[in-house]
């Protein structure tokens, strides 16, 4: 079995050598949680000093050995401790048995668990001149004095060795797996390991041996939530021994509750057992809130949760439930918190509780536990809130005809005025998304705003213009939003409001307008979070800053989206991911872009497919894959992404557009490729969105398309944001053969973050400079377009290609040659570039005479060479 490397744990490694180096210095004592790798560590520093001459002595102590006078040091011992005085002095004398030049290492693991007379071993040794010892503890058990007091004199260094980060962590994954893994995997197993280095290893074993963790296209991802299994709960629980029932009590009540006020976990438990769980490191003050308390560890939980009984949890979580609700509770209380412990309890139902569940847990987009609170409310007698809130929570779910049904039971003389999620706006959204009506949904909003005044005309005003936006008709929806004032609606109608305004405006090219609706709805989200309204505004708003070319903005909005809302619900984690993802692609970070992607990272059941999510993110991937250079992977996720189409949601349609582009110029098909792209352009123009066909049109000339220059010319004086004008001047210094122009385009895509790109800019300048003859040029462009390419991961594309080929062919002939070198006969080729295949000969002629070669199979073989 191969070794994977130590990982995170360098600096440790040079204070090791350097103690080991000092004359003032006798050795190292390593203090670490278990498991975090204390052993491994004091090996690969062991094995380092044996690799420079060192004599290495290794003692392991345990707890069996422990009952045994030097029971660690019995390799050493003659086995006589009639005089343990003598046989601790005749075990030093024997470990430091060596010649007078050599260096002597003794390394002693888990040594707060040796005897006392092994104990004494260790402080002897220690007096020996040229012998150094590396001592492992773990943190927070109780060690001889012998092993600790050197460290209190200075005579031994400490170094104290912390859970692996999250990043360190997620190498640590990679290595073990041999392979990328997908950021939504990664999540869960830092959130069950926290940077514990053999519970990840453990993990990791036992998930890919039972199936769930499993490898697709190159991606490593689980297919359900991980588990405990029986040989880690034993791992876990030989750290504590048996527990007191007191103590175990209180570590009940924590993981039963998940987190607790001091206060209130010692109203319920004895106050002497809370602090020696404490002390045993079963459960912490939390970092950010001290008077919160939580299990030291999510492992701990999880095993403490699965011994508990489910009738002794029902009691536990009624007792908690029961003593938060309470008048005479000063803390404060965290609605979905106490409805899961109220609905788990063997308490009666309580609507109200029950209700305010529901609300939490949908700003937290936790969609299926609120659909529980919700439903329960119901039951209870909850009113027409309880079946508004259920309604949304099964329209969220994808079950539109339950929807309807319960939106349905909403009686006439029930209805409220001041919501914005009422039981029209509910039913209107239902039709677009649930059963992909869009036209009726429109036609009911059309008829109801006929003679709407006050509070319910804003509101209709707003999902009129909620509709126009995702049916990509910026222009009506900027007029029917402007229809509608933000301070007249809840908090959820002005975030929609405010949000789709600027995804309107984006669409048009109004960058400042979009920046200044976006910065009052992310005022909105900072008073009361609401993570289904953020991720989607995260969405949309990054959207039309990639293209308006602000991608340092894009990526700072995905990144505290993410911070912020991913550790609420695993759907909201999915969605803020999907979207550094969807802005790495656009920035050129190809490996984050596929990873953060990657279907294995993304399940998001029939939420994902009613809303578009699923599809939004599948298109992405394949263009993702396509420009990675993974043909076959491409196709295949586009196939997929047909399979979950939204075609009703037309201002996805660009987007689907372009990743047809990509793959098909992945596969060598350029002219389908233009042509798609010209199609997207088309389509864009038509609908008034003016920034997606500033991409559009940027697309084609990537793909060496020459007749979009006066568009784009047109397109600079109307859409904000650094892309339009740079996009306008990449169209016509290609038209013109600019070599220099290209270049400086290439630096400016670079400077605005669109890697990608700047590559195909440097491409075709290198092209360009080679039809010149400018063969130095040439070779500094095109050395520039590789490092482009590689900065993003092996990006690959028709330009990169072309310039690989050292011949001063035109744009056309480097595309025949290219499908030449496929094995393209001249009919296949003049079909896919629309050409006749007289036209074809003639430019593979050309081709020939320019590089010096009299036929066809010749002209294959140079540029295999170019490209292999």
């Amino acid at each position: 079995m191969i070794r994977c490397p130590l990982i995170g744990r360098g600096k440790e490694l040079l204070v090791i050598a350097d103690a080991l180096a000092a004359d003032d210095c006798r050795g190292v004592l390593v203090v670490g949680d278990a498991g975090v790798g204390k052993t491994r560590l004091a090996e690969d520093a062991a094995a380092a000093a044996e690799a420079l001459g060192w004599v290495v002595h290794r003692v392991t102590a345990s707890v069996t050995a422990q009952s045994i006078p030097l029971g660690a040091f019995t390799k050493w011992s003659n086995g006589s401790h009639e005089n343990p005085h003598n046989a601790a002095h005749q075990v030093v004398a024997a470990m430091t048995d060596a010649d007078a030049s050599d260096r002597i290492l003794i390394s002693i693991d888990d040594a707060h668990l040796l005897d006392n007379l092994s104990a004494f071993v260790v402080y002897s040794l220690l007096q020996h001149p040229g012998t150094k010892l590396l001592v492992t503890v773990r943190s927070g058990a109780p060690a001889p004095d012998a092993v600790m007091k050197p460290w209190k004199e200075g005579i031994l260094r400490r170094v104290d060795l912390p859970p692996l980060s999250q990043s360190e962590s997620d190498e640590l994954l990679r290595s073990e797996l041999r392979g990328q893994v997908s950021g939504d995997c990664a999540e869960q197993l830092w959130d069950l390991t926290r940077g514990n280095p053999a519970y990840l290893t453990h993990i990791i074993g036992a998930e890919r041996a039972a199936g769930n963790l499993v490898e697709d296209d190159g991606m490593w991802s689980l297919r359900a939530a991980p588990m405990v299994s029986p040989s880690l709960r034993d791992l876990v629980q030989m750290q504590f021994g048996a527990l007191t029932e007191s103590v175990q009590e209180v570590v009940d009540l924590v993981a039963v509750a998940g987190s607790i006020g001091r206060s209130l976990l010692n109203s319920l438990s004895d106050g002497e057992a809370s602090a020696e769980a404490e002390r045993l490191g079963l459960i912490r003050a939390d970092e950010s809130t001290p008077d919160v308390i939580r299990v030291a560890h999510p492992l701990y939980s999880a095993i403490t949760l699965a011994q508990c009984g489910q009738l002794r949890q029902s009691r536990l979580r009624g007792r908690l439930a029961a003593a938060m609700a309470s008048p005479h509770n000063t803390a404060a209380v965290d609605p979905a918190q106490l409805g899961l412990l109220w609905l788990e309890s063997d308490l009666p139902p309580d609507a109200d509780i029950l209700l305010g569940a529901a609300a939490a847990a949908l700003a937290q987009l936790d969609i299926e536990f609120a659909e529980r609170c919700a439903r329960a409310a119901v039951d209870a007698g909850g009113g027409v809130g309880a079946k508004l809130q259920h309604a949304y929570c099964l329209f969220l779910l994808g079950m539109a005809n339950d929807a309807q049904a319960e939106l349905s039971r909403i009686r006439p003389d029930e209805l409220r005025g001041n919501d914005f999620l009422n039981e029209f706006n509910l039913m209107v959204m239902n039709l677009l998304f649930g059963f992909a009506q869009p036209t009726e949904a429109l036609c009911l909003v059309e008829r109801a705003l006929q003679g709407s005044t006050g509070i319910r005309a804003h509101q209709l005003n707003t999902l009129l213009g909620f509709h126009f936006g995702f049916t990509a008709n910026p222009v009506r929806a900027i007029d029917a939003l402007y229809a509608a004032d933000p301070e007249q609606l809840d908090n959820y109608g002005a975030v929609v409001c405010l949000g789709m305004r600027a995804f309107a405006h984006g669409e048009r090219g109004h960058l400042s307008r979009v920046r200044r609706e976006a910065a009052s709805a992310w005022g909105i989200l900072d008073d009361a979070p609401d993570a289904f309204n953020a991720a989607n505004l995260a969405k949309l708003h990054t959207h039309v800053l990639v293209l308006a070319g602000d991608l340092a903005g894009a990526t700072e909005v995905a990144q505290q989206a993410y911070r912020r809302y991913a550790r609420m619900a695993p759907v909201a984690r999915t969605l803020c991911s999907a979207t550094i993802g969807m802005v790495a692609l656009a920035s050129g970070d190809l490996a984050v872009a596929r990873r953060r992607l990657h279907p294995g990272q993304r399940e998001l059941g029939q939420f994902g497919l009613i809303m578009g999510h699923t599809y939004r993110y599948q298109v992405h991937y394949a263009t993702a894959l396509a420009r990675s250079g993974n043909v076959d992977g491409a196709v295949r996720a586009l196939e997929r992404a047909a399979e979950v189409r939204r075609p009703h949601l037309l201002y996805l349609e660009v987007t689907y557009l372009l990743a047809q582009a990509w793959v098909a110029a992945a596969q060598g098909q350029i002219e389908r490729a233009r042509d798609t792209a010209a199609q997207a352009a088309t389509f864009a123009r038509r609908r008034g969105l003016l920034a997606s066909e500033v991409l559009c049109l940027q697309t084609s000339v990537q793909f060496c398309d020459t007749t979009a220059a006066d568009r784009l010319a047109e397109l600079a004086t109307l859409v904000e944001g650094p892309r339009a004008p740079i996009a306008a001047r990449y169209a016509k210094a290609l038209a013109d053969d600019a070599a220099p122009e290209l270049e400086a385009v290439s630096a400016d895509f670079e400077a605005m973050g669109d890697l990608l790109a700047a590559a195909d800019a440097a491409a075709h300048s290198s092209s360009a400079y080679r039809v010149a003859n400018r063969n130095g040029s040439a070779l500094t462009a095109g050395a520039r377009a590789e490092s482009l390419s590689k900065r993003c991961g092996g990006a690959t594309s028709p330009a990169l290609v072309g310039a690989k080929i050292a011949f001063p062919f035109s744009h056309r002939q480097r595309e025949i040659a290219l499908l030449v070198s496929k094995g393209l006969t001249n009919r296949e080729i003049a079909d896919a570039l629309s050409l006749s295949v007289r036209t074809v000969e003639g430019h593979i002629y050309r081709a020939t005479f320019k590089a010096g070669i009299a036929t066809r199979a010749e002209l294959a073989k140079i540029v295999q060479e170019f490209d292999p």
